[in-house]
């Protein structure tokens, strides 16, 4: 949100940029809770756990409210104001900010989260900015591992059974060499 407020975009409203700080409030009191149930191995933490379990459906109604508020608002003044070169830039050095597991862990989120909100055009445009290596390696195994492993911890709090922990492998050498460097 800042970097398009300082290209002057009108943004539709302040409720997203005030949801952003709620969010982040929220995510920094459950982090404090589940801390606290890890430093004590679990032990002994029957009210925490109990404590924990009664934020996580609030905060993801929240979430949910405020991503699809932001999906239905922001396309506008994002395509106004974001070139495709800033958007492929950007998705570039998010790709390229955590490495091998920065991808396995956070491209996954983004893809699904972009196909579960983005408007049937924008999502091939999505993907389209995202190496064809990226996308079949996220199809594949980072996309299968997110849902199987970091969505189940993350709806640990609300399950009635124990998830299935299945976890496909990744060996780094699948990926394909980098590009060579530009010359001078």
């Amino acid at each position: 949100m800042p970097f398009l407020l300082e290209k002057g975009a009108e943004i539709p409203n302040d409720k997203i940029a005030h949801d952003h700080e709620a969010l982040i409030e929220e995510l920094k009191k459950l982090d404090a809770v589940a801390n606290d149930i890890v430093q004590k191995k679990g032990l002994h933490c029957g009210a925490a756990i109990a404590n924990l379990k009664s934020k996580v459906p609030k905060l993801l109604q929240h979430l949910k409210e405020h991503l699809l508020e932001e999906e239905t608002k922001m396309p506008g003044p994002i395509r106004a104001n974001v070139t495709q070169e800033e958007n492929t830039e950007c998705i570039n050095k998010l790709m390229q900010a955590g490495g091998i597991e920065g991808l396995h862990t956070e491209l996954p989120g983004v893809m699904v989260a972009a196909q579960e909100w983005a408007t049937d055009e924008f999502y091939p445009q999505f993907l389209h900015e995202i190496p064809p290596p990226m996308i079949q390696l996220a199809n594949d195994i980072f996309i299968p591992n997110y849902r199987n492993i970091h969505c189940a911890k993350r709806d640990a709090p609300t399950m009635t059974t124990h998830p299935e922990w299945t976890e496909i492998p990744f060996d780094p050498s699948m990926l394909p060499p980098p590009p060579p460097a530009a010359s001078a």
